[in-house]
């Protein structure tokens, strides 16, 4: 895909003028990235991948701010599955929501954002290392980021990010997630379905037993999450329950065959 630099500076500025995104293309290879780059253009958010088995990685950099001669991005870090967007489209949670009928739900994508990586949280967590919440660029100093960044990418590759990328230490992750109560974990991983995302990838590598006792622990801390947030309201809680409950009906349904 060529970079259409005229329309990416509406989002990241006048720096784009220099070749940043073109210097990156051509040395992510290195570190096992496609070169193939994918621009939304509207958000200014950019893509690489790298396919890892089912599993498969997404380097983001998202544009946060703009000044005369420099121009801040962040970096996050995404695992996509394309068995896991398989695995949706069949059960098909979405319907058990009443609303269902009248709203659209986009599977256009090839595959299932799994969890995400905060990148500033991942490399920060390693004592020796610091990585600044936001990169900078300058006319001046793009080459230097271009070089922080791939190592800091190489590093995180190397002692985290390829151990996660299997399906199985990626759901057991998840589990930890989910069990902790918290959003994200300490380094960052965060998922919007941790125990279900877990179970179902799971399953998908032949572990029913653990994929159901998952489900079955999902169930009880999701029902347990709608009665703090909608306790106070009957009818709001008993609305979250059926789709909750028709929900999970579903995943174990789809398990169990």
């Amino acid at each position: 895909m060529k970079i259409d630099n005229r329309k990416l500076s509406r989002t990241w500025g006048e720096l784009m003028s220099v070749p940043f995104l073109e210097i990156l293309q051509e040395k992510l290879p290195s570190i096992g990235f496609c070169n193939t780059i994918k621009i939304d253009y509207e958000s200014g958010f950019i893509e690489f991948v790298r396919d890892i088995a089912d599993i498969e990685l997404v380097l983001g950099l998202a544009p946060c701010s703009s000044s005369k001669g420099e121009m801040e991005f962040s970096v996050q870090i995404g695992f996509d599955s394309k068995t896991l967007k398989e695995t949706l489209d069949l059960i098909k949670p979405w319907e058990c929501n009443p609303e269902f009928a009248t709203f659209h739900v986009d599977r256009s994508l090839p595959k299932e954002r799994v969890a995400n990586l905060n990148f500033y949280l991942l490399i920060n967590s390693f004592d020796d290392l610091n990585c600044p919440s936001t990169f900078t660029l300058t006319p001046s100093s793009y080459i230097e980021e271009v070089e922080t960044l791939l190592e800091l990418l190489r590093f995180s590759l190397e002692n985290c990010v390829l151990e996660l990328s299997s399906a199985s230490t990626l759901s057991n992750e998840l589990v930890n997630l989910a069990q902790s109560g918290l959003n994200r974990t300490n380094y960052g991983l965060s998922s919007s379905n941790a125990i279900v995302h877990a179970a179902l990838l799971l399953d998908a590598e032949g572990d029913k037993e653990k994929a159901m006792e998952l489900l079955g622990e999902g169930l009880k801390l999701e029902l347990e999450s709608n009665n703090r947030t909608w306790g106070f309201d009957k009818k709001e809680l008993e609305i979250s329950n059926q789709i909750t409950l028709c929900q999970f009906d579903k995943y174990i349904r789809y398990v169990k065959q």
